[in-house]
């Protein structure tokens, strides 16, 4: 189970279709308010998130992961990419980090490449 979350419904939807098209289940939230109320669950094997959220940005989002000490591999995306940003998500853990438009295979082989090292983290 792949958690999307993104503030900009057409590109949530569009990464949730080619999510699904690769074989993937997706649950998909406009904010890291909205991700936090349905919870988090067992259930989910990696977040793509947008860094740029409003309210609980995607580094919050992942701060917060951290202190629940919840180990879920993180994929940032963003359309405001600079150095900083990008030096702060991989500070942060970030298991890539992507500039939208995303390409979609490159998307999908860093899920697929986060779920094998976290399975082979916890065997």
């Amino acid at each position: 189970m792949i958690y999307v979350v993104d503030d900009h419904s057409s590109v949530r939807r569009g990464i949730v279709r080619s999510l699904q098209a690769a074989g993937f289940s997706v649950r998909a939230f406009a904010s890291g308010e909205e991700l936090f109320a349905y919870g988090l669950t067992a259930e989910c094997d990696c977040i793509v998130a947008d860094v740029h959220l409003p309210g609980i940005d995607g580094l919050e989002l992942h701060q917060q992961l951290v202190d629940k000490k919840m180990d879920v591999p993180l994929i940032f995306i963003t359309s405001q990419d600079d150095v900083s940003v990008r030096s702060a998500a991989y500070k942060a853990g970030a298991m890539a980090f992507f500039h939208k438009p995303v390409d979609e295979q490159a998307l999908i082989d860093s899920i697929e490449f986060a779920m094998e090292k976290r399975s082979q983290q916890t065997s």
